[in-house]
């Protein structure tokens, strides 16, 4: 569908938890949502005005937020820095946070296989210049965004090649520039999203919602199809499975900003 890029429209669908009668659970992705989109992934730096609206939400009474991002947790929860914060890493396949810890059993009995597959990998498509073939223990990444597009379908038939050959351990996914690995089980950030909303013991009715900019986040998109399920995309127009659209990490900022005075209005923060 196409989703609206008005916040005005954004507005209206908050305004259940503006007015209290329904909390809220947000989940946010990390790169190309709360920071841009860098041309190395270890390069990138949350900005310390992001930083600071999402520790003062963390402590807010009148919501609950977390992070949910393809990079490893500890990886993702280092680059936020927020105490406190909930963050869920590898696609929702691990998350920890106050009081709440979870691993998905499939795919930690999956990660040695995981390993050998993506030394597979590395060791055929290494060598080009600009490559990237990230393990995360539990998912990996082939990043191809620094690679010459000449080998753009060599990287594509190697990487799939080694998933198919796998026993359908895996499944591949397109990201931005960037072949994602993940188990074959059915998890993604939807599920990570709805396992913090029953392990917080959140009502039925709470608006809950996603932010994010990649294919891996429309999952939790389809997941809560009437939700706060918000595409970062600078292209108002396109088809996503989201209800709206805002056009940056810098307009995702604005919006956080604005539920953070929600918050302090008819709450505490």
């Amino acid at each position: 569908m196409t989703a609206r890029a008005s916040i005005d429209a954004i507005r209206e669908a908050i305004a259940p938890w503006r007015d209290g009668a329904r909390g809220l659970l947000l989940g946010l992705d990390f790169d190309g949502t709360l920071v841009p989109i860098m041309a190395r992934p270890e390069i990138v730096e949350l900005a310390d005005s992001t930083r600071a609206v999402l520790s003062e939400l963390v402590r807010s009474d009148r919501l609950e937020i977390m992070v949910v991002s393809g990079r490893a947790r500890d990886d993702v929860e280092k680059r936020v820095g927020v105490p406190g914060l909930i963050t869920a890493g590898n696609h929702g396949l691990e998350i920890a946070g106050p009081g709440i810890e979870h691993r998905h059993p499939g795919a930690v009995r999956a990660a040695d296989r995981l390993d050998e597959l993506v030394e597979g990998i590395r060791g055929t498509v290494g060598g080009i210049p600009g490559i990237l073939v990230e393990s995360k223990r539990l998912s990996a990444s082939v990043h191809y965004r620094n690679v010459d597009p000449v080998d753009h379908a060599r990287i594509e038939s190697v990487t799939r090649a080694a998933v198919e050959g796998a026993d359908r351990v895996f499944e591949l996914m397109s990201g931005t520039l960037t072949w994602e690995i993940r188990p074959r089980i059915d998890w993604h950030k939807g599920s990570a999203i709805a396992w913090v909303r029953e392990r917080l013991g959140m009502p039925p009715d709470t608006i809950v919602g996603h932010v994010g900019d990649d294919r891996t986040d429309e999952d939790a998109f389809e997941t809560f199809p009437t939700g706060l399920t918000i595409k970062v995309s600078p292209r108002p127009e396109i088809v996503t499975a989201a209800r709206f659209v805002l056009e940056d990490h810098l307009a995702v900022e604005l919006f956080l900003r604005e539920l953070l005075q929600v918050s302090r209005e008819t709450g505490s923060a």
